[in-house]
């Protein structure tokens, strides 16, 4: 999840947005998405999510992968 809201703070600066959410935000609002969250050792992980994922759906590319693709939150 760390590296998701980073990405998530670098965008947002980028596009202007002065009002970002916190993070604790993003992750219920990713699990009212219906993504599941986990945590562990390392900190929060958001399965079947990926920075490469989120970056080709806004670049309108294709998406696909073998469903490991997870993220630290």
């Amino acid at each position: 999840m760390r590296d998701l809201y980073h990405a998530y703070e670098q965008w947002a600066q980028v596009a202007g947005i002065t009002m970002k959410q916190q993070q604790l935000t993003v992750k219920r609002n990713l699990e009212s998405l219906g993504y599941m969250v986990k945590h562990s050792n390392k900190g929060d992980k958001v399965v079947n999510l990926s920075l490469a994922r989120l970056a080709a759906y806004h670049s309108g590319g294709c998406i696909d992968g073998d469903g490991s693709d997870d993220i630290s939150i």
